[in-house]
């Protein structure tokens, strides 16, 4: 084994007194600053150990004049305030107990202890680093921008309770990153803070968070739940963008008010979304692509949807999907819902933009009967959509204007009729051969007399609320589950020989 000594040749430099493996250094310093005069042959250590004052000149001698070291301990350090000239990292002044800016950004260590009084991580102090390992002491208070940023063999870090702040893009691009503690209590998780950390399996986001920022957790593919606190209020662009959650339960959020343009867009595996029934401002694309989300409803306040907010939604299937006060459906906000057969329009509405509803290639059912007059329409609205196909019941008073207007005027247009006064003219007719059962959440009527050309299904306010039209059949099927729960409804089973056959059923 060959060792060496290394001894200061001023009374007030670095001294070290130590007996050391090869390319393993031990130094205790006696003033801040100094380290550069002690090291003799800093590119070949690959250990360092320091005890004493050190400062923002150190640390940059450490990071530009040390490439080979692995392992820096600097838990018997103290770090003093730095004012002088401008360093390579910019900075000429650098605070007390605070681990400088950039001060290891690019290291090829891989293990690096603090001193145990630091109250602050620097800008980008351990950006582009090595690190695998790092224990934050728990005096630490703040985390500054891009402290970790791209530290691409990073596993995990437990953020200690003493943290307040954590900076914008801290850990952006730490690539192995799998798991994050956060133990204390913070305002906020700030702007591109966990974006691109791909390998993030689980996070508990306090529940003193008030804001969740711009691409916060963008492309963490790995990340199928979050929660979301009680008290957040908004969400910014782009914030889950391209994530691999499954669900978004925000129903708890009551005190949510914005949610920023393609928060959730490109979500390949998202299903259920759960917002609560508040005043939201949604920006553009908001679910935008989100090829599997299949369970969603909106809140009552909302007046518009957003252009691209559900574009490409495939799987989104839902009648009522727009609440009663929407005005307004933007730009392409609904494109490509292939899987929704249905959709009422609420009263309010008063335009549609621009490819709104193309591509709805399962489209068989609209009811504008709440509509006093036909909406102002954009360009190609059902661009994609087979119309001559697709009914559209209206009110008698509308029915006109309907027939009139450009692109309404495509539908197979018919007046919504009350029901009622059918069941009251008819109920008698036939019944004798019509038998009613269910079948889980389907009812199947069979006729074993005349067959069967047509069910209409209404509520008790008169509405046409599903129907059945087809070749006459012994036996019809009807899917109740687009039907609201607990409502009652009308069935009317009409017969080849004109008799129809009725039933009110609870659902």
């Amino acid at each position: 084994m060959t060792f060496k000594t290394i001894i200061s040749a001023t009374t007030i430099g670095l001294s070290a007194i130590c007996a050391l493996e090869a390319n393993a250094i031990n130094v205790e310093s006696k003033e801040a600053g100094s380290l550069a005069t002690l090291v003799a042959n800093p590119d070949r250590e690959t250990v360092l150990t320091v005890s004493g004052p050190i400062n923002a000149a150190d640390f940059q001698f450490i990071n530009d004049r040390m490439p080979a070291l692995t392992l820096i301990d600097l838990s018997n350090a103290k770090i003093e305030a730095y004012d002088g000239k401008v360093l390579a990292t910019g900075a000429g002044v650098s605070d007390a107990s605070v681990v400088p800016a950039y001060a290891f950004f690019g290291s090829n260590a891989s293990t690096i202890l603090l001193p145990a009084d630091v109250t602050a991580i620097g800008r980008g102090a351990f950006g582009n680093s090595a690190i695998t390992f790092l224990s934050i002491p728990a005096t630490v208070e703040r985390i500054e921008s891009s402290a970790f940023v791209a530290c691409k063999r990073m596993t995990g870090i437990t953020i200690p309770a003493s943290v307040t702040s954590i900076g914008d893009y801290a850990f952006k691009d730490c690539t192995a990153l799998k798991q994050v503690t956060i133990a204390g209590a913070i305002p906020a998780i700030e702007a591109s803070t966990f974006a691109g950390c791909s390998a993030l399996e689980k996070i508990v986001i306090p529940e003193s968070v008030t804001s969740i920022g711009d691409n916060a957790f963008s492309q963490c593919k790995s990340l199928q739940t979050i929660n979301f606190p009680a008290v957040l209020e908004r969400i910014g662009e782009k914030a889950f963008y391209e994530s691999g959650l499954t669900d978004a339960n925000l129903s708890a959020s009551k005190s949510i008010s914005a949610i920023g343009s393609y928060a959730f867009a490109l979500n390949p595996a998202l299903t259920t979304v759960a917002l609560p029934d508040c005043a939201i401002e949604f920006g553009s694309g908001v679910f935008f692509d989100d090829a599997t989300l299949s369970s969603i409803k909106l809140p009552a306040a909302l007046t518009a949807i957003p252009s691209l907010m559900f574009k490409g939604n495939a799987a989104l299937d839902n009648s009522d999907l727009l609440p009663a006060g929407i005005t307004n459906i933007g730009d392409y906000a609904l494109m490509g819902m292939t899987s929704a057969q249905e959709i009422k329009f609420p009263a309010a509405l008063q335009s549609i933009g621009d490819g709104a509803m193309e591509d709805w290639t399962s489209l068989s059912t609209i009811y504008a009967d709440e509509l006093a007059q036909a909406p102002a329409l954009g360009n190609d609205v059902w661009a994609g959509v087979d119309q001559s196909n697709v009914i559209m019941f209206v009110t008698d008073d509308a029915k006109s204007q309907f027939e009139s207007a450009d692109q309404w005027k495509e539908f197979i247009i018919k007046v919504s009729s009350t029901g009622i006064d059918e069941v009251t003219a008819d109920e008698a007719a036939g019944l004798a051969d019509v038998d009613f059962r269910f079948v889980g959440n389907h009812l199947v009527i069979s006729s074993t007399g005349s067959p069967i050309v047509a069910v209409d299904i209404y509520d008790l306010s008169g509405r046409h609320r599903l129907g059945h039209r087809g070749e006459a059949s012994p036996e019809v099927d009807i899917a109740l589950n687009r039907l609201p729960q607990s409502a009652v409804v009308v069935v009317n089973a009409i017969l080849a020989n004109g008799a129809v056959a009725s039933l009110k059923i609870a659902l």
